[in-house]
């Protein structure tokens, strides 16, 4: 009997091929299944935006303002210049981007 060992996936792997599922997701208007994979895109990578950026469009669509607020503050925690979570917060009326 042969094993395959698989090599674990790096950080960056694994944080592109939950991000990539979740955004299919998403366009697929699986919502549940497209905020799960996010949420561990966003965990496989602390530092990057765009799973809280894509998880507030979610909610956005979904017509939940205030969780979709907190997402894309979140994402511009992360990354001050980050435009379209910015953008997104201005869409909301929660930023004025004059």
């Amino acid at each position: 009997m042969t094993l395959l060992l698989q090599k674990p996936l790096s950080e960056e792997t694994a944080f592109a091929r939950y991000l990539k599922a979740g955004w299919q997701a998403f366009e697929n208007s699986n919502y549940e299944e497209a905020l799960a994979l996010l949420r561990k895109a966003a965990v496989a990578d602390l530092r990057r935006p765009e799973p809280w950026y894509c998880m507030g469009l979610i909610q956005e669509r979904q017509d939940d303002r205030k969780s979709a607020a907190y997402c894309f503050y979140m994402a511009c925690d992360l990354n001050v210049g980050f435009q379209p979570a910015k953008q997104a917060l201005g869409r909301l009326g929660y930023l004025n981007l004059r």
